[in-house]
């Protein structure tokens, strides 16, 4: 009966992966939402019953991870599942930072999904090694900051840009991109976020908000 069944919540912005995500779901689970963007899910959850969430990370017109905190503390007991197609390698820091329940990828088997979400419902967590690849250790180095301006140069800001945006000198910016490319091994940042985009290490894309010098 649908009242047995947990309360499942979809968010994914692409129509034929959310009605693929309902179709595979709904037998198992009561499906009491569905959404392309998270920009409504406070209100929903404020006046519908929900046990889980399983969410995609970059939405229509947010980041999913954007709201996660504001979803942990106001709705503790939902749990919330962050799912990605991208090996981003900053995507899993802070789902764990802003209390994600699990963190899966999209290539995750349908009944892998399924185990995860019912895991979650009983307060299990699932979270994959931080080292995702061979190819992507390197960016595990970079810190917050760092992270930041790497993906503000994969959007295509210059440094000046960049240094506006975030309130910083230029001579800031070129420390710190300095130290990405001590980090990284690269003799050009331009290299780096080529590299880094082309192999979904870095996803451009999203609302980014960086952080103000302090």
């Amino acid at each position: 009966m649908q009242e047995n069944k947990i309360r499942l919540v979809i968010l994914e912005d692409q129509k034929i992966l959310l009605d693929s995500f309902i179709s595979s779901l709904s037998e198992e689970f009561n499906i009491v939402g569905s959404f392309d963007d998270a920009d409504e899910l406070i209100d929903f959850l404020s006046s519908q019953g929900v046990d889980v969430i399983l969410a995609d990370t970059c939405l229509k017109r947010t980041n999913m991870l954007d709201y996660l905190g504001e979803i942990k503390r106001r709705f503790p007991l939902v749990k919330v599942i962050i799912m990605t197609g991208y090996p981003e390698v900053s995507f899993l820091k802070k789902a764990k930072k802003e209390g994600a329940d699990s963190f899966i990828y999209k290539n995750t088997s349908l009944e892998e999904t399924k185990s995860v979400i019912r895991s979650a419902f009983k307060g299990y967590s699932v979270f994959p090694s931080e080292n995702i690849t061979v190819e992507n250790q390197f960016l595990l180095d970079l810190s917050e900051k760092e992270m930041v301006i790497l993906r503000l140069v994969c959007q295509g800001f210059d440094r000046k840009d960049i240094a506006l945006k975030m309130n910083y000198s230029e001579n800031t910016i070129k420390s710190y991109i300095r130290s990405i490319l001590n980090k990284t091994g690269y003799d050009s940042i331009s290299k780096l976020a080529i590299y880094a985009v082309s192999h979904g290490f870095v996803v451009p894309k999203g609302n980014e908000n960086p952080p103000k010098e302090d």
